[in-house]
């Protein structure tokens, strides 16, 4: 955790020393700046009044932060700096909605451990808008299991929503491929914001010609069929959408019941 903490406090003293602090109605967006080693030197100051991971996977690591000089909460999304890493900073970059969240610049590090052990690589920081009220997981999950008090009209209100970011994330040209109830995120005041652009892809390329896919992106309980091959467009989303839709209005979970079916077809040796 060290070693990520100082990277972490890099990251906001070189965007707040470049002008890029948060500001509530109309943030700097900025892309890529490249952060030295003796940035990070110089950086490595007590920034934070509270740091505490909030997400882990073989994508990277998920902060939530609290920076001393605006008081605001952020998350910082910490991965290796690869094509995909910045495929998301760019497609994040691109969009404005209030169903997004939204993305307010990137900064990427050699974190080399200049040792003998060969530890060698670049660092990416996403930093972004910080949903405080969890997942749509979570709140499905309250509503079957907490007795909560939601119902029919509040799981409509929220999936209006989802499908509002949806289009718009369609309007850009983009296709989201990992809609799921794991990244859909509520702000404090219960708007619904979709998150983690990690696997977002273009609908067509820059001269409008189609793009060869890579296979079985996404998360194989959500992934639509056709998104197993290499020939899809937006209209993949629309699987998961329904998923989701089903899942917000009865005890239903996709994740569970798809396990069924691959169990069954592991079984039988076939394919549904």
């Amino acid at each position: 955790m060290g070693k990520d903490f100082g990277l972490i406090q890099l990251l906001f003293s070189f965007t707040l020393s470049s002008g890029a602090a948060r500001e509530e109605t109309s943030p700097t967006i900025l892309m890529y700046q490249v952060v030295t080693s003796q940035d990070l030197q110089i950086s490595c100051m007590f920034h934070f009044d509270q740091i505490n991971e909030i997400g882990s996977g073989g994508y990277g690591n998920v902060y939530k932060a609290k920076h001393k000089m605006d008081g605001m909460f952020y998350a910082l999304k910490i991965v290796k700096y690869t094509s995909q890493a910045e495929s998301e900073v760019k497609n994040l970059a691109r969009c404005d909605h209030q169903n997004i969240v939204r993305y307010y610049t990137s900064s990427y590090t050699d974190t080399s451990s200049g040792d003998q052990s060969g530890s060698s690589g670049t660092t990416d920081f996403l930093y972004m808008e910080f949903c405080e009220n969890g997942t749509l997981t979570t709140w499905i999950e309250d509503r079957n299991y907490r007795n909560s008090q939601r119902n029919a009209e509040d799981a409509l209100t929220v999936f209006k929503q989802v499908v509002c970011g949806v289009m718009y994330i369609h309007s850009q040209r983009l296709i989201h491929r990992d809609l799921k109830p794991d990244n859909i995120l509520f702000e404090k005041n219960g708007d619904v914001k979709i998150g983690d652009f990690g696997l977002v892809t273009m609908i067509t390329d820059e001269s409008g010609g189609s793009v060869e896919r890579t296979l079985a992106k996404g998360t194989q309980s959500y992934m639509s069929p056709e998104q197993d091959r290499r020939s899809y467009d937006e209209k993949t989303d629309i699987f998961p959408l329904g998923l989701i839709f089903f899942e917000l209005l009865w005890k239903f979970s996709t994740r569970l019941e798809k396990a069924k079916v691959t169990t069954a077809q592991g079984s039988f040796g076939c394919r549904v």
